[in-house]
């Protein structure tokens, strides 16, 4: 998630284009809000997913619903049993 913004990641601003979001801890709420409606490619890692995607999957419904591509970062830093939840989770 990080290098994606180290290089230049930006959200595509036009009202048609799909936008690409960074959805972590850093995210400020104006934007995490903008991006709940409007996202169709989520970059984001194990922690926000299981705090805020998933348990508030109401507010995130229709990006779910056209979510074309969910991008998990830092899985690898996730061992115990939150590593081996977030590894099923993953798979299925």
């Amino acid at each position: 998630v990080d290098a994606f913004l180290a290089y230049g990641g930006q959200p595509a601003l036009s009202r048609d284009d799909p936008i690409v979001c960074c959805y972590d801890g850093d995210t400020p709420r104006q934007q995490r809000k903008v991006f709940s409606q409007r996202s169709r490619i989520f970059l984001t890692n194990p922690d926000m997913l299981n705090a805020t995607l998933l348990p508030h999957h109401i507010s995130f419904d229709r990006v779910l619903r056209n979510l074309r591509l969910l991008v998990v970062d830092e899985a690898h830093y996730y061992s115990g049993a939150f590593g081996a939840h977030t590894s099923f989770v993953l798979r299925r």
